[in-house]
């Protein structure tokens, strides 16, 4: 069996102007969630839904952050935070499975 040396994946690419990270979080790049952009992820993505942290990690995302439509004061900000996973193997033979991920702190 031989190891085929993988290279390593970009801190960050453009987004498909028609991806779910650019039409949710209007992202025009993507974010390697274990690139030099990993520490923009707040802590509780990972302290919230670390029983999928692998998922997490391997994928993309893209954050967003924009006023409350709810807050009267207008001081208030919300933080989205977008995820998608990378190409799946089954993607891959044309079956769209891409885990997509959205999360919403106040």
């Amino acid at each position: 069996m031989f190891l085929v040396p993988q290279p390593d994946k970009p801190d960050k690419i453009s987004a498909d102007p028609t991806s779910w990270l650019a039409l949710e979080c209007k992202a025009t790049e993507k974010l390697s969630a274990t690139g030099a952009y990993k520490q923009d992820i707040p802590g509780t993505v990972y302290s919230s839904f670390n029983f999928m942290q692998t998922e997490l990690e391997s994928g993309w995302f893209a954050i967003l952050i924009e006023a409350d439509d709810k807050d009267d004061y207008g001081k208030k900000n919300l933080t989205k935070v977008c995820e998608s996973d990378t190409k799946s193997k089954s993607e891959l033979l044309g079956i769209k499975t891409n885990f997509k991920f959205l999360m919403i702190f106040f």
